[in-house]
């Protein structure tokens, strides 16, 4: 079966196993019923793109993204790579508009200083009422609803948000074209570079996570 199946981003047959995921119960704070089998976790030889296989229906995750509790994911101040994307976002640039896609309760962007403008994208209707009670302007529920050329970002931050999409590289080609001239892409994610997760394979637990579908590394191309 394994070499009837193409990698999800670039096409390409050659793909490795790297072990069953186990199934789960819950989906951004909500109960699944019956529980979500795992699948299996896989990576391209080609473009050493990693990615759980199969997936559940596209409606299914719109649904349970559009109806997550604002609780959910609610920022962590103290963690470090929160932190270092404040102090990448600051380095760029000292004022301008920032757009954090999954945006949720518009923690990361109330970290900003007053001289940002901020705009966020959120499939979550309770997360977004507090991002805006925040002062984060809610432009869109999906990235799909913003079109090149009505919209131009200084910064673009996707903090623990490639893993949760079909296709990172068609979504980061998609927000090349929302940048300024000079504007720049922050990305967070987690790394299938990381020794654990080598070992432990599909039984890692960031991948364990049902939102989390799609997996990168340095290789990945």
């Amino acid at each position: 079966m394994l070499n009837e199946l193409r990698c999800r981003q670039c096409g390409a047959t050659e793909l490795r196993d790297l072990g069953a995921i186990p199934s789960a119960a819950s989906f951004a704070g909500q109960e699944l019923e019956p529980p979500w089998p795992g699948g299996r976790l896989l990576a391209c030889q080609h473009c050493a793109f990693a990615f759980r296989h199969p997936l559940m229906p596209p409606d299914e995750y719109r649904r349970l993204y559009a109806s997550a509790p604002a609780q959910v994911w609610s920022g962590d101040e103290c963690r470090i790579d929160r932190l270092k994307v404040l102090q990448a976002v600051a380095a760029h640039a000292k004022s301008g508009t920032v757009l954090d896609i999954g945006c949720f309760d518009g923690s990361l962007l109330a970290a900003l200083g007053p001289t940002y403008s901020k705009f966020g994208v959120e499939p979550s209707a309770a997360a977004r009422a507090v991002a805006e009670a925040r002062g984060v302007r809610v432009i869109a529920d999906w990235i799909e609803d913003l079109r090149p050329g009505e919209w131009q970002f200084d910064v673009i931050t996707l903090v623990d948000v490639i893993e949760h999409v079909p296709d990172p590289r068609a979504l980061l080609l998609r927000l090349i074209r929302l940048l300024a001239p000079t504007g720049v892409v922050i990305v967070s994610t987690g790394s299938i570079d990381a020794d654990a997760w080598r070992r432990a394979g599909g039984r890692y637990w960031y991948c364990g996570i049902p939102e989390h579908i799609s997996f990168v590394g340095r290789a990945w191309a």
